[in-house]
């Protein structure tokens, strides 16, 4: 059994270190494969559950052969120390496997494809020329609402867009801590194309925290808060965070939060990081997307919040002291971000 040291997203193998990026995940090669195997069993069942089983199967056979190319991949280029595999040519193996995995799939749906009954003239119901049928109504219908959306769309999202800065409400007092001051670590976490962001330390008697908040209202590629390479936190291809659970108090329920710890030039820093998207709070990077789609659809301006919260230890006892200081920060953080919205 083949058996690589791993840190996160990081192999170590003895031809160098191999990072399995967000982008290389195998998303797009399982969609591409699901739409694929979604048109071709449109035209070869006529059965609703056979149509499923064949998308289920062709999944499966995607991300296992995803998969394995990875493993290829890692394998062949640690054995040839970076010369084959190691660069471009890696993206074309990648494509080659699809289209084989592709191939053979069809081929092997096609042995128990249905085949379909002719078309007589008497089977054939004639209509009166000129009058649309119920599904050719509906059709042009949804084109016509997906042509207003756009439009649509655009007009809400700009009510927002003269008012930016009020996205971004200025940090809560916390009791018990004094500030906060200016953001005192020498890192600051990255928001790629942020609308509004604020940040600031807070000093809870021997601990410091810090925090961190970044909006984003008009969305784009390269300006998102949740985007395919996350560059939020330093080295955080390295790091898979773990889920931990913020106690928010008596009348509300836990909340989860997302925790990595990385190394600094001054030490170790232990950081949680959630969302929010209009006054809705979570930790979960797909329940983002979910949520923006459902603005999107109600048509309703979305504002989209992305918060750090972090501090520096050194020792095992300076982690003792700052996780109940950083749960203080967060709580107060996290009730004022569920009031963050347009």
């Amino acid at each position: 059994m083949v058996c690589w040291p791993r840190s996160g997203q990081v192999f170590s193998l003895p031809g160098g270190d191999f990072v399995v990026a967000d982008v290389c995940a195998g998303v797009r090669y399982l969609l591409a494969g699901l739409v694929t195997a979604a048109l071709y069993s449109y035209f070869a069942f006529g059965a609703t559950y056979k149509r499923l089983l064949f998308i289920a199967i062709a999944a499966l056979v995607y991300i296992a052969g995803n998969g394995v190319r990875a493993f290829i991949v890692m394998a062949v280029a640690s054995a040839t120390q970076m010369r084959v595999l190691g660069g471009a040519d890696h993206i074309y193996f990648g494509h080659g496997l699809f289209a084989v995995l592709t191939l053979a799939l069809l081929w092997s749906a096609s042995r128990f494809a249905e085949p379909r009954a002719p078309t007589t003239a008497a089977a054939t119901t004639a209509r009166p020329v000129g009058r649309p049928t119920l599904s050719e109504a509906l059709l042009v219908a949804v084109a016509l609402a997906i042509l207003r959306a756009g439009p649509a769309i655009d007009d809400v999202k700009a009510r927002v867009d003269s008012d930016v800065g009020a996205v971004v409400r200025a940090l809560p007092a916390v009791a018990g801590c004094a500030g906060p001051e200016k953001w005192a670590p020498s890192w600051l976490p990255a928001f790629a194309g942020a609308d509004a962001q604020v940040s600031g330390t807070y000093q809870c008697g021997e601990a410091a925290v810090s925090v961190a908040e970044a909006a984003y209202v008009r969305q784009h590629q390269g300006k998102k808060a949740i985007r395919v390479r996350s560059a939020v936190l330093p080295q955080d291809d390295r790091f898979t965070p773990d889920t931990r659970l913020l106690d928010l108090g008596p009348d509300r329920h836990n909340a989860s939060v997302a925790e990595t710890e990385f190394a600094t030039a001054s030490g170790m820093t232990l950081a949680w990081t959630w969302y929010a998207v209009n006054g809705e709070p979570t930790s979960c990077r797909l329940c983002v997307k979910a949520l923006e789609a459902k603005y999107a659809i109600l048509m309703r301006p979305g504002v989209s919040v992305v918060l750090v919260v972090t501090g520096a230890y050194r020792t095992d006892a300076d982690l003792a002291r700052i996780r109940p200081a950083m749960s203080d920060v967060a709580r107060a953080v996290w009730l004022a971000s569920s009031q963050t919205g347009p």
